[in-house]
């Protein structure tokens, strides 16, 4: 093989590798389901860095007897699949968690960030769908929409496209 052949093969591999990535991020806007998740509260002084909003979900707290699996300490950092269901308000919450992929059913894909050994604590799940991406002026509207859901009135929720594998990606926010 010649160079020019060598260099040819090195940038079909970079560009197959960057539409993979591509490619990965979509798909669950593609082919998923929308589900509508309630954005829990975000201690405001960590709600958006930059040119983003961070968001958190009522689902990324899973109280630990929804956990279903061998009976041993779970890890920071392992991959589990919570299961949701729709309830009042077209608004989906955390029904069970697993640490294998299930075959069937409506369930997201997350990571867990703390656990609580031998305590109640919730397990804190991360899903990959925490940070909203907007001009600084449209994410300081929505850390100040998200602080006015937190009271008497309308919610904040974020509209979230799930893949048959538990791949999450936002597809928008409905602010009050």
């Amino acid at each position: 093989m010649t160079r020019l052949h060598w260099l040819m093969a090195a940038v079909v591999l970079q560009l197959g590798v960057l539409a993979t990535e591509y490619l990965g991020s979509v798909w669950p806007l593609w082919t998923g389901t929308e589900i509508r998740l309630e954005i829990a509260p975000v201690d405001p002084r960590s709600l958006f860095r930059g040119n983003y909003a961070r968001l958190a979900y009522t689902v990324a707290s899973v109280a630990p007897n929804l956990f279903e699996g061998p009976d041993r300490k779970l890890r920071k950092g392992e991959v589990v699949y919570v299961f949701v269901e729709e309830g009042e308000g077209e608004v989906w919450h955390a029904t069970r968690v697993q640490l294998e992929q299930p075959l069937s059913g409506l369930f997201l894909r997350g990571r867990l960030t703390q656990t609580w050994p031998g305590t109640e604590q919730p397990l804190r799940v991360r899903y990959g769908i925490e940070a909203w991406f907007a001009p600084k002026a449209k994410a300081l509207e929505i850390e100040a929409a998200a602080r006015r859901s937190q009271g008497e009135g309308a919610r904040a929720y974020a509209v979230v496209a799930v893949s048959g594998s538990g791949r999450a990606a936002l597809a928008r926010l409905d602010l009050p």
